[in-house]
């Protein structure tokens, strides 16, 4: 039986049917179910299943903490928005269309941005959240309040985001076949959901109990391949590349150094400079 190279998901829901869905799998071979807190950051499947649907308001307060910490390392390093008045724009400034000012339309710009680079208006990010099983949650939250930072500073900078997550699947760590599954978890139209945005990209559970659950759902052939299933004595297989990197790439994490404290900062700031935010370096 063939490996499902590519599976997509619409959204939560449909995601989530896929999680509930009857499994022959008993539910003691199951890691989506047996694994506890200290590995998923939860203490059950039912309770990651009511995170991914209300979003993690406790984690919330977390990837705040991590902001206001890279927010410290760039203060005064990105330009604030100022209001520019025009025929049109965002929103209409009752004042001046009261007095009769012909430019009463409101757009709050970014005069840092630099209009000539090759940026789009639109980005498209892809998020790999898969992590090897040794990977702790501290660094999953790290990585994670990174690119919600991201997100949040680019959309504040009137660059729409796009944002899918994937999971990669090998079977090997080099070569070898592999499957991925992604699921959009924020549309370029879309406001920003912090509580959604902490839970999909910075919670242990979105990989360690949603997408496991998913693969236990395999047939056997598939699953004894990638050793899915404590039945089948593996791990789950081993965390891969996506085949599809869009604009921006977050990679799967091998090793807890990939995200250092130094390493996330200095990402974002490249990330940021690369689509056009004008930040420069810190002066001694």
């Amino acid at each position: 039986m063939s490996v499902p190279k590519i599976t997509r998901f619409a959204d939560v829901e449909e995601l989530l049917a896929a999680v509930n869905a009857p499994c022959a799998l008993a539910d003691s071979f199951r890691s989506s179910i047996t694994q506890g807190r200290g590995f998923t950051g939860t203490d059950s499947l039912a309770e990651a299943v009511a995170l991914a649907r209300k979003g993690w308001q406790g984690g919330t307060a977390e990837i705040e903490r991590l902001r206001i910490e890279i927010d410290r390392s760039l203060s005064g390093l990105i330009p604030m928005l100022e209001p520019f008045y025009d025929v049109t724009g965002d929103m209409i400034d009752v004042g001046r269309f009261v007095t009769g000012e012909p430019e009463d339309f409101l757009t709050l710009v970014d005069n840092g941005l630099r209009h000539e680079s090759p940026s789009p208006r639109i980005v498209h990010i892809v998020c790999n959240i898969a992590v090897s099983g040794s990977i702790s949650q501290d660094v999953i939250m790290r990585r994670g309040a990174a690119m919600v930072v991201l997100i949040d500073t680019l959309e504040r900078h009137g660059i729409r985001c796009r944002v899918d997550l994937v999971d990669v699947t090998a079977d090997k760590r080099q070569g070898g076949d592999q499957f991925e599954v992604y699921m959009t978890v924020k549309h370029d139209g879309e406001s920003v959901s912090i509580d959604k945005l902490a839970y999909f990209l910075a919670h242990a559970s979105a990989m360690r109990r949603l997408l496991f659950a998913v693969y236990e759902h395999f047939p056997d052939p598939i699953r004894r391949q990638f050793g899915i299933g404590r039945d089948m004595q593996g791990a789950y297989g081993f965390p891969g590349i996506a085949s599809e990197q869009g604009t921006i790439y977050i990679d799967r994490i091998i090793s807890a150094v990939d995200w250092s404290e130094q390493f996330t900062l200095a990402w974002l700031k490249a990330q940021l400079r690369k689509q056009g935010i004008a930040i420069e370096e810190e002066t001694k």
